[in-house]
């Protein structure tokens, strides 16, 4: 059964980066408009645990539980561990208590990217988050695992904590030096996970920008009575959480709303 909703005013679409990015894209194909996308092929950003060199670009999270505390029930296919990975690295500790210190990239340089699969909007989409794709997200991540092993190598983690770092040889890496900057680049490719956070994929630029898919007032460029208001609309993904410059884009979107109708 097809339903139709008719608006008086405008649409705002506010469905999140993945699928706000999906609904545009296909927008862009009723419109004629599929042989040359605007925005969704190649500016979605997705946090991995270039930017103004001002501001920091890393993280560490720490979390107080081990990957094999839970057995490799949750924990393992959540994070997207493969089981063999989980068999050779994690399962030896399991139910163990442990914890992670793990490097988060606050401004990565990879970029993926959401494609349609068909012309049928119940189709899942494409989705390539192309992580570490960037040599420059792995080379700065290899500093943030020796940061992170120079913290768990203190005296008070090792003496009074009892802290030992899981060094079993991580499945793919062991034909390389064990603690070699090419076993670390080869451990990040093997380990690295996402902590979400998907945003960029409606990217907001000027018209001259073959990217953009929004305007400063976050209407639909080629769509009369369409516009976007989530984390979709950002050109770069923020060095913070992405929860409240969302809620900031809802606020000003808002505004723009009540602007544009005569509200305000």
């Amino acid at each position: 059964m097809v339903r139709r909703a008719y608006a008086r005013k405008e649409v705002v679409l506010s469905a999140g980066a993945v699928d706000t990015g999906l609904a545009e894209a296909l927008a862009a194909l009723g419109r004629g408009a599929a042989t040359a996308p605007r925005g969704p092929g190649g500016n979605a950003w997705v946090r991995l645990r270039e930017g103004d060199p001002t501001f920091p670009d890393m993280q560490f999270l720490i979390a107080s539980l081990s990957i094999g505390v839970d057995f490799g029930l949750l924990i393992s296919p959540t994070v997207g561990f493969k089981r063999e990975v989980y068999n050779d690295y994690f399962k030896p500790y399991q139910g163990q208590e442990g914890f992670n210190i793990g490097p988060m990239l606050t401004v990565p340089k990879s970029r993926g990217s959401i494609t349609l699969r068909s012309n049928d909007p119940a189709d899942p989409p494409l989705i390539d988050p192309n992580f570490l794709s960037h040599p420059d997200d792995v080379e700065l991540f290899l500093e943030g695992v020796k940061f992170a092993l120079a913290i768990g190598n203190t005296t008070v983690m090792r003496e009074r904590i009892g802290a030992r770092f899981n060094d079993r040889p991580v499945t793919g890496c062991k034909h390389l030096s064990y603690g070699s900057d090419d076993y670390w680049r080869c451990f990040i490719r093997r380990m690295a996970s996402t902590t979400y956070h998907p945003a960029g994929t409606c990217k907001m630029a000027p018209e001259s920008d073959p990217g953009s898919v929004v305007s400063s007032r976050l209407l639909v460029r080629g769509v009369s009575g369409l516009r976007v208001i989530d984390a979709s609309i950002m050109p770069f993904i923020t060095s913070g959480n992405t929860n409240a410059p969302s809620i900031m884009i809802g606020e000003r979107g808002a505004d723009f709303i009540k602007e544009d109708h005569g509200f305000i």
